[in-house]
């Protein structure tokens, strides 16, 4: 590589296009779509880092579009998002040439990472998948009513920080 190409690559920047497109375009038509966006940024000097087929999803609120002079309003749409690398001098006309397609409902482009940001799981569950969660047993003597005096000697040994107050428990227990 050269000095030049060296100071050209690092002049890109890692962006990510999100966007919604149409809920009536048919799923086979996707791939062909998101070829189109693919295609816009090419032009553009950009080279894609990675990608997400568009899915369909509820919408959070309705979005609406005007159409051939009707306004259409939308509950769900096909989402997916394109993360590439551009010359930031480049971004607003992608970003122009990408709305004005049919088929966008609505879109953004933002800086990111190259790097995959995607969170790990959070709660992981030693429990076999389906198993049922049991409510725990009782044991022994725990149905069983101490009484105060009971209560203030296991109290007592616990704040004394004694090794064993259950066993001075257990101990009354038996004598009751």
């Amino acid at each position: 590589m050269s000095n030049t190409e060296v100071q050209e690559a690092s002049d890109l920047r890692v962006y990510e296009v999100g966007f919604h497109l149409l809920p009536k375009i048919a799923e086979a038509e996707m791939p062909a779509e998101v070829e189109k966006i693919k295609a816009i940024l090419s032009t553009h000097g950009a080279s894609v880092i990675a990608e997400e087929t568009p899915r369909m999803t509820q919408l959070s609120y309705p979005m609406s579009r005007a159409e051939a002079g009707k306004r259409d309003r939308y509950n769900q749409a096909w989402f997916g998002w394109v993360k590439f690398e551009l010359d930031p001098t480049q971004v607003k006309s992608v970003e122009e040439e990408i709305s004005r397609m049919v088929t966008i409902l609505r879109m953004i482009i933002i800086s990111t990472v190259r790097e995959s940001t995607r969170s790990s799981k959070l709660f992981v569950s030693e429990r076999p998948m389906g198993e049922a969660i049991k409510k725990p047993e009782m044991h022994k003597g725990e149905g069983k009513k101490l009484s105060d005096a009971e209560i203030d000697t296991a109290v007592d040994e616990l704040v004394a920080g004694t090794e064993e107050p259950a066993a001075a428990v257990a101990e009354t227990e038996v004598a009751a």
